[in-house]
């Protein structure tokens, strides 16, 4: 073994090296629950042949909206520009407008930062050195001088640099080196099956890492297998480049400006990654290769230079704007006067606030409701300060940051007495009750605070998520629509009008089928038999959940999108602004969309289906449920159907034993398993997706009698909004050794079956 390297983003991958055998392995397919917070918004996609959902009429002012956001997303910045200065010129001293500005200024932004900076080329924007892009054939080449400070290239302790570009189909790299012996080249690192071709110095004695004076082209492979396929004796020059070249039907390796060239046919490996290997005397070399002016050129998958260059554009986009937008000059004077009449909803205040609390506590509102950030700082400040009816104000928030909702709720209701004319009571229990998927419940306090003050903004992006929920679009629209009328508006209220219009739009794909079950709304760009057989699935398995785990009542249907591929999957992921690779499927919480791609093996393809599934199942009773908790039972579903006509939940698979097994000595204390985030829990997603299944598995049908109604009790207290670490200290704390003990002794148990 020359070493291994974690090189992956996302999960622990091994650098697999095997008698000079490089492989880059991606993460093992993984189906993920969330949106990706850090990858910014591409740009978004063409309109589909069919909508997924039927688009309401639209009045002349919407009209206006989408044709500047048409002109936009079409690249015709000064037409958009004018359109836009047009539009307020046309519409001065409308209230819609402050409603719909947060969309309206960001086309205006995005104008004046195309405008200004029209020399943004592809080959700026992919970064890593590169030179040549060609957005036709997506060939592009990359330069690097020195391999320890080149963008794209990382150098590891143990003598290894590699590129983080994966290139398919022919390439070629070129470098020089004043120690040709020292250094190998590795090319094609194919992750899939772990090949790839090097250049190895010939040894003159039966020892791999011994100095020769002759070069040979090798093939590698995943058994560790080393193939001749020819052969160069070099001149020693220290100013020699050598160049290797995988063309369509044949490899060449040449020095530069030499007419002999080594011709090899090989055709094995014709994508994948590049590197260079150090070598010493008798193993890897310690040092970074030595080695100069290496250019790459090749194809790049189509979907990472997408993604790649809208990533690098949002980042410059973000630094143009925070440094030269200016909104004074960018706007009309009467539309920055507006907007601060349209964000009075920010003033809102109980009666009895002291003066000098008021000016903390519209900060805290603003925070919550509009910028998402932590206020429990500020909150546990002001609870010492607060009395009365500002108080119950206060309680609202602190218990909303501590994930307690029927804290809310009381602190709400005692608000709404103290203070009885006070609106944001009344949306801030609608907010508690949605949380708890009480929908019902939520649109009779949030019309209830409706009534009360209609210029209370975040009242209708609430309202909005409740018909969301509900799966009724139409209403949602219509909703927006009269916050509009309202002059009521929030900083998420252009989020939701984005996730409608996304909703309607779908996947831009050129051929569209449907099939409706009682359940889902299945659409595909492959076939009606591929959309009524993963419909029929996800029925199958929605009676499971409902069986084995709680019983659903709700209206409207859940979307599905199954892609023919994998490329239109991570392109459309990629629009929504997400990176999926190494992903199977993804249900994602913001859009309620649950989407897969096909691929050969049925089996995964199902269980796939089957986990993702239960994500967006789940999500109709807890919004936002505990990761180990959402992911143990996603994976515990993941193998659940009908046999014989008979409802089976949690079978093992093979995998599930062999890989709890292994990753037992490396599962985490289950107190930090049942309290992480997120991040946490991805960093490590192989341990503690395994980890979270068999706690469930085993908490299911629990050997001790002592833990027979645990999980029962937990999930209870979930649904019912406690939050996480509530409901741990209820039903998880006192058992816990208990929980501990029996996880692993079951663990061992299936391992060993």
């Amino acid at each position: 073994m020359l070493g291994v390297l974690d090189i992956s983003k996302r999960a622990a991958a091994a650098l697999i090296v095997s008698a000079l055998l490089v492989c880059v392995p991606l993460p093992a397919g993984r189906a993920v629950a969330a949106d990706d917070p850090k990858t910014p918004p591409a740009p978004p996609p063409k309109a589909p042949a069919a909508p997924a959902v039927p688009a309401a009429p639209a009045e002349p002012f919407q009209v206006e909206i989408e044709m500047i956001r048409r002109l936009a997303a079409e690249g015709k910045w000064r037409p958009a520009k004018d359109a836009i200065e047009g539009f307020f010129k046309l519409h001065a001293n409308d209230p819609k407008v402050c409603a719909r500005l947060p969309e309206i200024e960001e086309d205006l932004r995005r104008c004046l930062y195309r405008l200004s900076t029209m020399g943004r080329s592809p080959v700026r924007l992919l970064g890593r050195g590169c030179t040549k892009y060609d957005t036709m054939s997506r060939t592009a080449e990359f330069g690097s001088g020195d391999l320890a400070t080149a963008p794209g290239w990382t150098t590891t302790k143990d003598g290894l640099a590699y590129f983080d570009v994966q290139f398919e189909g022919s390439m070629t790299i070129e470098y020089a080196t004043p120690d040709h012996l020292r250094v190998t080249p590795i090319v094609a690192i194919e992750p899939e099956r772990r090949g790839s071709y090097a250049i190895l110095p010939i040894p003159e004695v039966p020892s791999l890492y011994s100095r020769g004076d002759r070069l040979e082209v090798v093939r590698l492979d995943s058994t560790g297998g080393v193939a001749k396929l020819g052969m160069m004796i070099p001149t020693g020059d220290p100013d020699d480049r050598y160049r290797l070249s995988l063309l369509p039907s044949k490899i060449k390796f040449e020095v530069v400006g030499r007419s002999d060239a080594v011709w090899c046919s090989d055709t094995t490996y014709r994508k994948g990654y590049v590197a260079f290997r150090s070598l010493g005397d008798g193993g890897p070399g310690r040092g970074p290769p030595n080695v100069r002016d290496v250019t790459l050129k090749g194809v790049v998958p189509k979907t990472w230079a997408k993604r790649t260059m809208a990533e690098s554009d949002a980042r410059l986009y973000r630094e143009w704007a925070a440094q030269s937008y200016d909104r004074e000059t960018a706007l009309p004077a009467w539309v920055i006067q507006a907007e601060s009449d349209a964000a009075s909803w920010q003033t809102r205040v109980p009666f009895d606030c002291p003066v000098d609390l008021q000016d903390d506590l519209r900060q805290v509102a603003r925070d919550f409701f509009e910028a998402e950030v932590d206020v429990a700082p500020a909150v546990e400040r002001l609870t010492h300060l607060a009395r009365g009816a500002t108080k119950a104000w206060v309680e609202c928030f602190l218990a909303a940051t501590k994930g307690d909702l029927p804290g809310v709720e009381r602190a709400a209701r005692q608000l709404a007495t103290d203070d009885p004319g006070f609106a944001p009571a009344h949306t801030m229990l609608g907010l508690s009750l949605l949380a708890r998927n009480d929908v019902a419940g939520a649109r009779a306090a949030l019309d209830e605070s409706r009534s009360r003050d209609p210029g209370y903004a975040p009242t209708y992006d609430l309202l909005v998520d409740a018909a969301i929920r509900d799966g009724d679009f139409p209403g949602a629209r219509a909703i927006l629509a009269q916050a509009a009328a309202a002059g009521a508006a929030t900083k998420r209220t252009a989020e939701l009008r984005h996730v409608l219009l996304r909703v309607q739009r779908g996947p831009a794909w050129a051929k569209r089928f449907e099939s409706q079950s009682t359940h889902f709304s299945v659409a595909s760009d492959v076939s009606q038999d591929v959309c009524t057989e993963v419909a029929r699935v996800l029925e199958d398995a929605l009676s499971i959940y409902a069986m084995k785990f709680r019983p659903l009542a709700k209206k409207g249907k859940a979307r599905v999108y199954v892609f023919s591929g994998e490329d239109g999957y991570l392109e459309y992921a990629a629009d929504m602004g997400s990176n999926r690779e190494g992903s199977l499927g993804v249900y994602v919480p913001k859009l309620r969309e649950l989407c897969i791609f096909l691929h050969e093996n049925r089996e995964e393809l199902w269980a796939t289906v089957r986990h993702e599934a239960f994500h967006q199942y789940l999500h109709n009773f807890i919004e936002s449920a505990p990761i180990w908790f959402n992911e143990g039972y996603a994976e515990y579903f993941s193998s659940s159907r009908r046999v014989n006509g008979i409802a089976r939940a949690g079978q093992v698979s093979e995998t599930h034993e062999v890989l709890a097994g292994i990753l037992l000595p490396e599962f985490k204390p289950l107190r930090e398993l049942f309290l992480m985030d997120g991040p946490t829990f991805m960093a490590n997603a192989d341990v503690h997706y395994v980890q979270s299944w068999a706690v469930i598995h085993y908490l299911r049908d629990p050997t001790e009698p002592e833990l027979k109604k645990t999980l029962s009790d937990y999930t209870d207290a979930l649904i019912a909004g406690k939050s996480r670490e509530v409901a741990f200290k209820t039903h998880m704390e006192p058992v816990l050794g208990m929980i501990e003990r029996g996880v692993r002794v079951h663990v061992e148990v299936l391992s060993k079956r």
